[in-house]
């Protein structure tokens, strides 16, 4: 799966249903994502589905599973790395940046200026 067909799986499996087509919408199109950064890093938070697991961490597996990095302030939408632990060394400490594995099941989340509020997503 290509970067934007797995947050485009991700948002279909996390986000409540009335959010989610606004999002997938704005990833599409190349001027709708940084849009879509500003909606998402305000507001992602309080539009996941019940069925979201948030985890204080992963083990050590899901660390290893490929992924994309997503960051409003790069050029790149979903820059491909070896592993879900790489792109979150990669990611910038500021906030403002979601990996998802290659496989859309799991996901960080770290908002924008909110350092210490890494989310673990499990769908």
């Amino acid at each position: 799966m290509d970067a934007e067909q797995a947050l485009i799986t991700f948002l279909k499996r996390a986000i409540v249903n009335n959010r989610r087509d606004r999002y997938i919408g704005l990833i599409t199109t190349q001027n709708g994502r940084s849009r879509f950064f500003d909606y998402f890093w305000h507001n992602l938070e309080s539009e996941f589905i019940p069925s979201v697991n948030q985890v204080d961490a992963f083990p050590e597996d899901i660390w290893r599973k490929e992924a994309y990095l997503f960051e409003a302030a790069s050029e790149t939408f979903g820059r491909r790395c070896q592993d879900m632990r790489t792109a979150h060394d990669l990611a910038d400490d500021g906030g403002g940046w979601i990996i998802v594995s290659t496989d859309a099941r799991h996901a960080v989340f770290m908002p924008e200026d909110m350092v210490d509020d890494t989310i673990c997503l499990v769908l």
